[in-house]
């Protein structure tokens, strides 16, 4: 990987982070040990109020609790939102 340059490997890395993260977070919600409702900040699940993509908004994500909650993400939740832990139900 040495012939890489540092900036595709920094963006490699970067991207494979967050899909770690969220992958982890799905697996903790799918076994039950993310149980309490809004374990992190909407900024820190980078959370914004109108999916840009229909199949990925909070109202198909299992995570999503209708009206207006998440089991993961804090504070109110709109079902058109969307953030990088989103898990299909």
């Amino acid at each position: 990987m040495a012939d890489v340059p540092k900036a595709v490997r920094d963006e490699w890395d970067a991207a494979l982070d967050s899909y770690s993260r969220g992958l982890f977070s799905a697996l903790e919600h799918h076994f039950g040990i993310a149980e309490k409702a809004g374990t992190i900040s909407q900024h820190e699940a980078d959370y914004t109020e109108d999916g840009p993509i229909e199949a990925e908004r909070c109202r198909h994500c299992t995570m999503f609790r209708a009206p207006d909650s998440c089991t993961y993400v804090e504070g109110d939740i709109h079902p058109g939102g969307h953030c990088r832990f989103f898990n299909a139900r």
